[in-house]
Order: C-alpha cells, then sequence, then structure tokens
C-alpha cells in the first residue's frame, strides 16, 4: 500500500506542475473552455462504470461469464454515453455560445469508449493485489499524459491539449495494465449475470 501512497503523491506533483505550465501556455479563456466541457461530463464520469467494478471485486470469483457481463453491461453503456453527448455536444455549445465546446466534448466522449477495457484489465491486477505494478501505472500514465498535454499546448492545439491528455491517460493506462492482466475471455458478448452487477453496482454508482 505504501507504493500507492507514493505513487499519489508523484501524481498530484506531476499533476500540479504541468497545470502550472499549461496555465502559462493557455490563455483563461482556453482554459475555460476546457473546465466548463470536462464539467459537463462530470456526472457521466461517476456514472460510467455503473458500480460494477466494485461487483467484480467483491466477487467470489471472477467466472468468464461474470467478467464478459461485467464488460457488455459497462461497454453498452459507454457506447450509448458516447452517442448522446455527440449528438448533444453541438447544442452544448451552442448553448455556451462557444461551438469549440462541441469539439472538445467529441474528444473526451472518446473516455466512455476506453474506460470498459480499462475497468476490467484493472479488476484483475487489483484482485490479485498488484498494487505496485498499479501504482506504477498511474504514474507512468500520469507522466506521460503531462507530457503530451504541454506538448500539444507548445504546438498551439489550445484547448484540445487537455483533452488530448485525458483520452491518452486513460489509453495509455489500459494498454500498460493489459500488458499483465490481459485475458481476452474477459472481453465478449454476455447478459447472464447483469441482473446480478446492476442489482449491486447500481447502489455503488447512485
Amino acid at each position: 500500500m505504501s507504493f500507492m501512497f507514493a505513487a499519489r503523491g508523484i501524481q498530484a506533483v506531476v499533476q500540479l506542475l504541468s497545470a502550472a505550465w499549461v496555465s502559462r501556455l493557455l490563455t483563461p479563456a482556453e482554459l475555460g473552455v476546457f473546465a466548463v466541457s470536462f464539467a459537463a461530463l462530470m456526472v457521466l464520469n461517476g456514472l460510467r462504470g455503473l458500480g460494477v467494478n466494485q461487483f467484480l471485486l467483491q466477487s467470489d470469483d471472477l467466472s468468464p461469464a461474470r467478467m464478459r457481463s461485467g464488460f457488455t453491461l459497462v461497454a453498452g453503456f459507454g457506447a450509448f454515453l458516447w452517442v448522446g453527448i455527440n449528438i448533444a455536444a453541438p447544442y452544448i455549445g451552442h448553448w455556451y455560445e462557444h461551438d469549440d465546446m462541441a469539439n472538445v466534448l467529441h474528444i473526451l466522449s472518446l473516455n466512455f469508449l476506453v474506460f470498459p477495457v480499462l475497468m476490467i484489465v484493472q479488476t484483475r491486477a487489483s484482485r490479485a493485489l498488484d498494487f505496485g505494478y498499479i501504482a506504477i501505472i498511474d504514474v507512468t500514465a500520469t507522466m506521460a499524459s503531462a507530457a503530451v498535454t504541454i506538448g500539444c499546448a507548445v504546438m498551439g492545439f489550445s484547448f484540445y491539449a487537455l483533452a488530448i491528455g485525458t483520452v491518452f491517460y486513460q489509453v495509455l493506462s489500459s494498454l500498460l495494465c493489459g500488458i499483465r492482466y490481459w485475458n481476452k475471455q474477459d472481453f465478449g458478448f454476455d447478459v447472464s449475470q447483469i441482473r446480478n452487477a446492476l442489482g449491486y453496482g447500481g447502489w455503488v454508482a447512485g
């Protein structure tokens, strides 16, 4: 667990330094566009997992049916959110009188497609109590994401730099965790355990 505490501290420092650097590269207005766009998805970010990760962590065993059902549920919900956000994005941008917000939301919505994979491999890692490896992944992904964000800001990507960095963090975390905990049997269509997953996870998500 000491690895996790150390990782959280390193992440906090990296994020603070990255935020300070990016704030010098972008204008307050550009930062505001990302902040409002991200805030518009804040509630959905909290709901995207539907508490399925907690259901899997508390399960007696990680049977293929249970893992696939969890993946099916979260992937289906993520796809639903992705479509909904992309449809709503232009209207949200128009509401805030900033059409570029729609493009930021289009980028950020990709997180809902990546998250189901990240959830499954992280569940495997957590069940294995491999917290040292999880900590290494968190720190590595945070540092790489900060580098991508700063690099994109330097190249003039404006507020898109922050959105790209956010998605990059999740993609890289999935890849790195998947190196050790990818199990192809976890990914597939299965609905046999969805009712159980929702019965437990729904309360957590709520």
